[in-house]
C-alpha cells in the first residue's frame, strides 16, 4: 500500500519492508528476509544518511538475521555499526544503545564458541588418525 502511494523509495516503504523482515527471521524464513532487510537498510541510508538510530535499527536486523544464518564476521560489522551509530547519537545509558552492546557481546560470545567447537573438532580428528596409526602397528 505505501509503495503504491509513495514509491518504493519512501521512507514508510522501509517501516513496512522491516516489519515484514522482522517477521519472516521469527517465522525462519531468511533466506526470504533477507533482501528485504537489505532493501530497509538502503532505503533508510538514502533518507537519512550513514548515522541516523532508525539506520541503527536496519543494520541491527539484518544483522541478527546474518548471524541466524552463521555469517557471523558479516553480523559482527553490523551489529558494531549499529552500536557506534547509537551511541553518538543516543548516548551510552539509552535502552537502544544497550541492546546493541548486548546483541554484540552475544554475537562475540557465539563466536567463541564456534572457534572453541571447531578446534575441538580439529583436535578430535587430528587424535582418531594418530589413533588409527597407532592401532595398526
Amino acid at each position: 500500500m505505501n509503495k503504491r502511494m509513495h514509491g518504493a523509495d519512501h521512507l514508510s516503504v522501509s517501516k513496512d519492508l522491516n516489519v515484514l523482515g522482522v517477521l519472516l527471521i521469527k517465522q525462519n524464513q531468511l533466506e526470504t528476509a533477507l533482501p528485504i532487510l537489505k532493501r530497509s537498510l538502503a532505503i533508510r541510508e538514502k533518507f537519512f544518511g550513514d548515522g541516523h538510530p532508525n539506520v541503527a535499527t536496519a543494520l541491527n536486523n539484518l544483522a541478527t538475521l546474518l548471524e541466524k544464518q552463521n555469517k557471523l564476521e558479516e553480523a559482527e560489522v553490523l551489529f558494531a555499526r549499529a552500536l557506534k551509530i547509537r551511541e553518538t547519537t543516543l548516548g551510552h545509558e539509552h535502552k537502544h544503545t544497550r541492546h546493541s552492546q548486548n546483541n554484540l557481546t552475544d554475537l562475540v560470545e557465539h563466536k567463541e564458541i564456534e572457534d572453541s567447537l571447531k578446534l575441538s573438532v580439529g583436535k578430535q580428528k587430528g587424535l582418531g588418525k594418530k589413533k588409527k596409526s597407532t592401532e595398526r602397528l
